[in-house]
């Protein structure tokens, strides 16, 4: 039991949970191209999906939504490099929100567009304002 208390201190002091992103200001300042880049290092194009939510999960620290229910015109709205075909979906995760005033913050989402095989075919990334 003593070692188990000693392993999670180590743990919290060490930063054992830390994300490998940088601080949320850092994100929201970074171009799309870069952040682009960023996530692409993390999750290549080809990875499964089971493995970009891994990623997601374990070295992002970031939840997710499965959107898989929006048409292909949708789909396509999202900013992808590539031809949205029918069967692809997505899933979109908020990388960074950062508090501009009371009524609004500065947010950074990332979407990942998957094919009918589950493998990630591309990236896109937005930066957007949400406010009341």
């Amino acid at each position: 039991m003593r070692s188990f208390i000693l392993i999670a201190i180590c743990c919290v002091l060490l930063g054992c949970s830390r994300s490998v992103l940088p601080p949320a200001q850092t994100l929201v300042s970074t171009s799309e191209a870069a952040l682009r880049s960023l996530v692409l290092s993390n999750a290549p194009l080809g990875m499964t999906q089971a493995d970009v939510e891994m990623m997601l999960a374990d070295s992002f620290r970031r939840q997710w939504r499965l959107i898989d229910y929006e048409s292909r015109e949708l789909v396509s709205q999202r900013g992808f490099s590539v031809v949205v075909t029918s069967g692809d979906y997505y899933l979109a995760s908020d990388l960074a929100v950062v508090r501009r005033d009371i009524a609004s913050s500065d947010v950074v989402t990332v979407y990942f567009l998957f094919g009918p095989a589950r493998q990630l075919k591309d990236i896109a990334v937005r930066k957007w304002t949400d406010s009341i």
